[in-house]
């Protein structure tokens, strides 16, 4: 042993030379027996094309489950009514018949369909007659001039029989633009106009001038009277209207201001049937409070309790009655008498009514809106 000690102690070197092989030896086993890597560090996965790689390529979005779909709102699409449109009410029919439309732009060059018995045409009057200087004078459009030569010799009565007529009828189609249009002419003594103010309402507006809503309606081309526009100018007629029934004419003539005579101005005429055997009573009547009706239900005036439902093809009276209360003449104390439409138009001009006077449903329309409760007279003559 002190031999072996004293050899190492002879050769320092031998012991680190042993553990410096062994190391090599180590290495060199390390580097060809495991698996050769980079001498660079990995870079930072990228995540998100890690999870694209495991989508499949080429392919449409999952559709909606069907479950989800049948439960997912339908929304209708929200469409603003327009301004024009509003809650029904009872139709207004203008003259001949058309209907009622909203005014346009420039209301004071606006003209209504003409009445159903305006004549379209007129014939040639003899130069030098007053018929044929207001035909002159309503050609160069001074429509007040052609009507204030025409209405004194109307009312008077100063024209032949044969000229009466014709006469009447060149002023009713003056009226047509005068009386019946939303045009305003300055100096027209029949006519009047209202700024209408907010909150205004149209039957208490025209309750001054003894004129219907309706009326203002129709010469007005206002769709609804629930909605006037404020500071907007409309036309008034300064009424009421008056009507005469001539039986052996079989004719009804408008007025204003009074049931013909001086003061008046003659508007217009229609045609109507009468009672059977002359049983319409001749005298004064007045426009009954309360009894103008639409759509109205008939009762058989000779009892027996036979009704009519409104709106029933059957039913004689058509779509208006205006009741008539007498007050003058044979009139006085009858009952049960009126203006009314018909089924029968082939009637108009005859004895056919069982008293009442009956009138083609257009121009009864135009009459119910122009006779006022109260104070509208109908003298009735033979």
């Amino acid at each position: 042993m002190d031999d072996i000690f004293r050899r190492r102690r002879r050769n320092p070197y031998v012991l680190p030379g042993i553990v410096l092989a062994l190391v090599v030896a180590g290495v060199l086993i390390w580097h060809y027996a495991l698996p050769h890597s980079s001498s660079t560090l990995p870079d930072t996965p990228d995540l998100a094309a890690s999870a694209a790689a495991q989508t499949t390529p080429d392919l449409p979005p999952p559709a909606t489950p069907p479950a989800a779909a049948a439960t997912a709102p339908t929304v209708a699409p929200v469409i603003p009514a327009p301004a024009s449109v509003v809650p029904p009410v009872a139709p207004i029919v203008v003259p001949a018949p058309s209907p009622i439309v909203a005014a346009p732009a420039s209301p004071a060059t606006q003209t209504a369909a003409l009445p159903a018995t305006l004549p379209t045409s007129l014939p040639s009057f003899n130069p030098g007659t007053i018929m044929a200087e207001a035909q002159q004078l309503m050609s160069s459009g001074d429509l007040l001039a052609a009507r204030a030569a025409l209405n004194p010799v109307i009312i008077s009565g100063a024209l032949p029989a044969d000229q009466q007529r014709p006469a009447m009828q060149l002023q009713a189609q003056i009226n047509h633009t005068l009386v019946f249009s939303s045009r305003r002419i300055p100096g027209d003594p029949w006519i009047d106009s209202y700024v209408v103010k907010p909150g205004d309402m149209l039957q208490k507006i025209c309750a001054p001038f003894s004129m219907t809503s309706r009326f203002a309606q129709r010469i007005n081309g206002i769709p609804d009277a629930r909605r006037l526009r404020a500071n907007s100018t409309i036309k008034m007629v300064k009424g009421p209207f008056h009507a005469i029934v001539t039986k052996s004419a079989f004719t009804m003539d408008i007025y204003l201001g009074a049931a013909g005579g001086e003061g008046s101005l003659y508007v217009c005429t229609f045609p109507v049937g009468l009672g059977q055997d002359d049983s319409t009573p001749a005298g004064k009547w007045v426009v009954e409070p309360g009894k103008k009706l639409t759509k109205p239900k008939y009762y058989d005036p000779r009892g027996g309790g036979v009704t009519i439902e409104a709106g029933d093809p059957a039913n004689p009276l058509g779509d208006y009655w205006i009741g008539l209360a007498g007050t003058d003449g044979a009139a006085v104390g009858r009952l049960s008498y009126g203006i009314h439409g018909t089924i029968e138009p082939d009637s108009i001009g005859k004895m056919a009514s069982m008293g009442c006077i009956r009138m083609r449903n257009e121009d009864v329309a135009v009459v119910y809106e122009m006779l006022i409760e109260g104070k509208s007279a109908v003298i009735v003559l033979p």
